[in-house]
Parts: C-alpha cells; structure tokens; sequence
C-alpha cells in the first residue's frame, strides 16, 4: 500500500494566511484608535479628582469654623479662597487645586503652571502632548471670595 502524504496544500496555507492578514486590519484599527480613548479617560480622571479636591476642601474648610486661609491636605497646604481650594498658586510650599488633586507636571500640562507669577482665578489641565487649543482639557474656576458663587469645574473632551 502507498503511504500518503498527509499535511497543508500551498492553497490552504495562502487562504489561512489572507484570512488572518484581513483579520488583523480589522483588529489594527480598532486598537489604532487607543490613545484617543486614552486622552479621554485621563481629562475624567482630572475632572473627578478635582471635584473631590475641592469638595474635601470644602469640608475640611468648614469643620475648621470656615474662616481658614488655608487648609492642610496630608502635610500640604492648601490655600483656599471662599471656603473653596484656590486655582492658581504663586507661594511655593502651598498648592491650589491642582496639587489638592494630586495632579502633577509629570502627567499633565497644567496651565498656568504653579508658583509662576500670574494672577488668574482659573487652572486649565489637558493630558500631556495636546495642543492648548484643543477641546481636550478640564477647567477649574475659583469661587469668588466671599463663596456665595462656588467653583465651577467644565471639562471637554471633544477634541482629544
């Protein structure tokens, strides 16, 4: 009895090798899109710590007889404006909002950047490498000094 070869015909091997290749076109552009949904996610990130930054400092602001210039959050001073965090710090050894959250340089463009010496009531915070003109941020308002207006806090993702 003759043996029979038994394996893959070069047909065979061709069509498994297109199947795959159109297969991972499809997976490589859903997987291209990552740094988007990336940049997304870090602009809500932001966005929840601050509205938690600020609403602890409210607090704390508050059980300290809510007249306190400052605040401290774990060894850090936070300066506070209307019973709120402020936005931007020109004091080294405090920080604003910004800190409060955690936030820092090496994650995040924070604009103004602290301790320069600029006088605003807002911070802007995007993911690192996006444009400054991009809807790809979120934005920190101040309360004004007496607190009747709390801070706002606005995020955009749209352009991320």
């Amino acid at each position: 009895m003759p043996r029979r070869q038994q394996g893959f015909t070069l047909i065979e091997l061709i069509l498994v090798i297109v199947m795959l290749g159109i297969l991972s076109a499809f997976a490589l552009a859903r997987f291209a899109d990552l740094g988007k949904d990336a940049r997304i996610a870090s602009v809500e990130g932001a966005t929840a710590s601050i509205r938690s930054a600020a609403a602890m400092g409210h607090a704390a602001w508050l059980t300290r007889g809510g007249s306190a210039n400052d605040i401290e959050y774990e060894d850090t001073f936070v300066l506070m404006q209307g019973g709120y965090p402020q936005a931007h710090i020109k004091i080294a050894g405090a920080v604003g909002i910004a800190g409060a959250a955690g936030l820092d340089a090496g994650s995040y463009q924070i604009d103004p950047r602290p301790y320069t010496n600029v006088n605003t009531s807002t911070v802007t915070v995007r993911p690192l490498r996006v444009a400054a003109n991009a809807n790809c941020y979120v934005r920190y308002t101040q309360a004004n000094l007496t607190g009747s207006v709390p801070p706002t806090i606005t995020s955009q993702t749209g352009g991320c």
